[in-house]
């Protein structure tokens, strides 16, 4: 049997009779809808610009992280130290701690201390892990989450560790500069997931 171009009527021999095998909801559709202006030509694109988004973030959190490492983590009195001085400094740090009281806050503000000086050690540590994760196209939340707890708990820390010296209070925020909280928190950029890729 023949069907009219719009799908509607059967040629049965001798006449044409309504076509009862369609639905005329989906013959609309069909003959409205052409394949140039069906939704699949649009969503590949406006996808593939998406993932291609979210795989560039994760790398420009591991560009700013290596970047901070040249600028100043500490300020003191305008002496500025860069993270790769403060690695030189951190095994310094170390014979430092029996210098430390017993009190709740003294030894919080000793943690704070410790933590900070090891910063750039293990910043430096979770940088290589991104560039490996990103190189092989693996996804890098889980090492941000470990970044970010990293600095949450200096944070706690050093809040904890503030000590009142000369009728003001003292802690480590007094002196740190822009170079560490961008270390510290350019890695919130891993946070956003690589996407797998489509399937073929």
């Amino acid at each position: 049997m023949h069907t009219s171009e719009d799908g509607q009527w059967m040629w049965n021999g001798t006449k044409w009779v309504p076509n009862t095998t369609s639905s005329p909801v989906s013959i609309t559709l069909q003959s409205t809808i052409s394949p140039e202006h069906s939704m699949h030509s649009y969503l590949p694109s406006s996808l593939d610009q998406k993932n291609g988004l979210l795989r560039i973030v994760p790398f420009i959190g591991t560009i700013l992280l290596m970047i901070s490492f040249f600028l100043p983590y500490l300020n003191i009195i305008g002496y500025t130290i860069s993270a790769l001085d403060l690695i030189f400094l951190a095994f310094e740090f170390l014979d430092f701690g029996e210098f430390f009281g017993g009190g709740f806050s003294e030894l919080m503000l000793f943690i704070s201390l410790f933590m900070f000086v090891l910063s750039p050690v293990f910043y430096f540590a979770t940088m290589a892990v991104s560039i490996v994760l990103l190189a092989t196209g693996r996804r890098t939340m889980s090492i941000g989450i470990l970044h970010l707890g990293y600095f949450l708990i200096l944070v706690l820390t050093t809040v904890l560790g503030t000590i009142e010296i000369f009728s003001e209070s003292i802690s480590i925020f007094s002196f740190l500069s822009y170079g560490f909280y961008m270390a510290s928190l350019a890695p919130i950029l891993w946070l956003f997931q690589n996407p797998p890729k489509a399937p073929l």
